[in-house]
């Protein structure tokens, strides 16, 4: 038996092919089953009106703050974002200065000094989305 299906949801599957009604299935936290699903569920959702699509991948963010002070990141959640990409237009969580703590990060209070000091304080906390960082130019150039 399925943890969850979606049932008669608009379903764009990201390859380019036309959108179709259709099921999905979910079993153990895996898409195990894409169409019409003969599964049964206790968890049955109907999609009819809705539309089924992966998760968008936000490029140009800055959200380098919000991944530790709100990491049920329910504000990107919310919108499709499964994906964001922080350290963008020159500003990122990596000190300017070789060594030395960043003062303020949108209100943050860093402890750390280098990039895997920033990854390790965001994986801590264990974001509801995947994060990919960049370090800023105006860091590299400092």
């Amino acid at each position: 038996m399925a943890d969850t299906v979606i049932r008669n949801a608009t379903i764009i599957d990201g390859t380019g092919a036309q959108r179709f009604i259709g099921d999905v299935t979910v079993e153990d936290g895996h898409i195990t089953e894409v169409g019409s699903s003969s599964s049964t569920s206790a968890v049955e959702v109907d999609a009819t009106g809705l539309v089924l699509a992966p998760g968008f991948v936000d490029v140009h963010t800055h959200d380098d703050g919000a991944l530790l002070q709100h990491p049920d990141m329910e504000f990107k959640i919310s919108q499709g974002c499964t994906s964001v990409v922080v350290g963008n237009c020159g500003f990122s969580a990596i000190p300017a200065v070789a060594g030395k703590s960043t003062l303020d990060l949108s209100g943050v209070q860093a402890n750390w000094t280098d990039l895997d000091g920033y990854r390790q304080n965001v994986e801590k906390l264990g974001p509801a989305l995947n994060a990919m960082m960049l370090v800023g130019h105006n860091t590299i150039r400092s």
